[in-house]
């Protein structure tokens, strides 16, 4: 007895499949590329910046979250507005801010910029990693920071 699908068939199938695969991954890295070109423009005022890889692992998806957690808080409770900001510092576009500021990880980055120029800056990377485990001592030193560091550039 003879097989139902014929070989030709077949062929066809893989060809298509392998077609529709190729184009797909050409398509995945003209995306990234231009994504690649994509830079983050930091307003004036005070900024909170958290800055992530372009892969980024459970620690650093917690890490944002909490931040996002604590800014959500302190708008809720004080009703003070912070400029949050995500920034990949691994793309081409953002080397020349990830090499200011020393970014080699996930971190935050509190920033008081006026006309484009920094005013003055905070890099939280150790705060950030010693606390990321303990999510109450990760947002109640995140809110120390933003309340400390906001009212001493207030005066």
């Amino acid at each position: 007895m003879k097989p139902i699908i014929k070989k030709p068939i077949i062929k066809r199938i893989l060809f298509w499949f392998l077609l529709v695969f190729i184009i797909s991954a050409i398509l995945t890295q003209i995306t990234l590329r231009f994504r690649c070109q994509e830079t983050v423009e930091i307003p004036d005022g005070f900024n909170v910046i958290f800055c992530h890889a372009r892969v980024r692992c459970q620690a650093c998806i917690k890490m944002e979250a909490l931040v996002r957690r604590t800014l959500f808080e302190i708008e809720n409770h004080s009703g003070s507005k912070f400029q949050l900001t995500t920034l990949e510092y691994d793309i081409p576009a953002n080397q020349t801010f990830a090499k200011q500021f020393h970014i080699g990880t996930a971190t935050v980055i509190l920033l008081e910029q006026k006309n484009g120029k920094t005013l003055w800056s905070r890099n939280l990377t150790t705060e950030v990693w010693k606390q990321l485990n303990n999510e109450t001592s990760f947002v109640e030193m995140l809110k120390n920071e933003l309340k400390n560091n906001r009212v001493n550039q207030e005066q």
